[in-house]
C-alpha cells in the first residue's frame, strides 16, 4: 500500500510539473522571440518622409508624410521626426528640465541618455500630460551635433508597458541621411 501511494505521488507530482515546465518553455520562447525584435537591423531602415532621418520603425508602425515620420493607427502612437540645422542636440537640451516642461504643459518622468546603434549619442526625455482626462506620454528625442534630429513619440498612457521599450529600441537606429 505504501509503494502504491509512493507511486501515485510520484505520478500526481510528474503530471503537474510537466504542463508548468511546458508553459514555462513556450513563455521563455515567447520573451526570445518579443526580445529579437527589439534588436533591429540596419537594413530595415526607412527615410522618414520629408527628412533626412532613417530609422527602423518599431513593428506594424507605417510612413506618414502628415507627421514627417511614422504612425501605429491601432494604438494612436506617432513619431514625429524634424531636424533643426545649425544647432547641436546639447545646446538644446541645456535649457530642459522639469521646470520647462511643467510650463509646457507636460510633467518631466525621466531623462535618458542613450547610445545609438551607429555609435551617438541622444538624450531621451520621458513625459506625460492629460487630455481631457486621458493620460498619454510624449518622449522628447534628441541626437546632432550641427544639426539636431528632434522626434517627438506620443502615444496613450495605457500602451505604455507594450510600446516604450520598442520604440526605444527603434530611436536607436535613427541615423541622419547624407545629402
Amino acid at each position: 500500500m505504501r509503494l502504491l501511494l509512493h507511486i501515485l505521488f510520484i505520478v500526481s507530482t510528474l503530471m503537474v510539473i510537466s504542463p508548468a515546465s511546458h508553459a514555462q518553455d513556450e513563455l521563455s520562447d515567447f520573451v526570445k522571440r518579443q526580445n529579437a525584435k527589439l534588436d533591429l537591423s540596419k537594413e530595415d531602415a526607412l527615410q522618414a518622409p520629408n527628412t533626412n532621418v532613417s530609422m527602423v520603425p518599431p513593428e506594424n508602425f507605417e510612413l506618414n508624410p502628415t507627421t514627417n515620420g511614422f504612425i501605429h493607427e491601432g494604438s494612436a502612437t506617432t513619431i514625429q521626426i524634424m531636424e533643426i540645422n545649425n544647432v547641436s542636440a546639447e545646446s538644446i537640451t541645456k535649457s530642459l528640465n522639469a521646470e520647462y516642461f511643467e510650463n509646457q504643459g507636460f510633467k518631466l518622468e525621466s531623462k535618458q541618455e542613450i547610445q545609438l546603434n551607429d555609435g551617438g549619442s541622444a538624450t531621451v526625455y520621458v513625459t506625460y500630460f492629460n487630455v481631457n482626462g486621458e493620460e498619454f506620454y510624449r518622449l522628447f528625442f534628441f541626437t546632432g551635433n550641427e544639426k539636431t534630429i528632434w522626434i517627438n513619440v506620443n502615444f496613450p498612457a495605457i500602451v505604455k508597458g507594450l510600446l516604450q521599450k520598442p520604440i526605444i529600441a527603434s530611436l536607436k537606429t535613427v541615423k541622419q541621411q547624407s545629402l
